[in-house]
């Protein structure tokens, strides 16, 4: 069984007995039976509010820049606005990870 931290992204809650069903950055599901810090917790983020960043969209690699963390909108880390975005769309990254979001 590993030991430490791993990042990963949140599926399911209150499911199966469990608090939280996460998908881990190597593709394993954890669960977690509490919503307590030792069980699981919200990462250290690698980009700043006003950082301009990468967001894979549809259409490919797309710049912005990072408005806020933590979204209003769905809970995810990063709420976006993108450079081709219509005033006040946004868009946001589901985890903090390279496949998602990048310099």
């Amino acid at each position: 069984m590993r030991q430490g931290w791993e990042s990963g992204v949140v599926m399911k809650q209150w499911t199966g007995g469990f608090t939280y069903v996460v998908v881990l950055a190597n593709g394993t599901i954890a669960s977690s039976p509490f919503d307590k810090d030792e069980y699981i917790r919200r990462p250290q983020l690698r980009f700043s509010v006003g950082d301009r960043v990468e967001c894979c969209m549809d259409e490919g690699w797309m710049s912005g820049t990072v408005m806020r963390h933590w979204s209003d909108l769905n809970g995810f880390p990063y709420e976006v606005v993108l450079d081709n975005c219509k005033e006040g769309e946004r868009c946001t990254a589901p985890c903090d990870l390279d496949g998602y979001i990048r310099a």
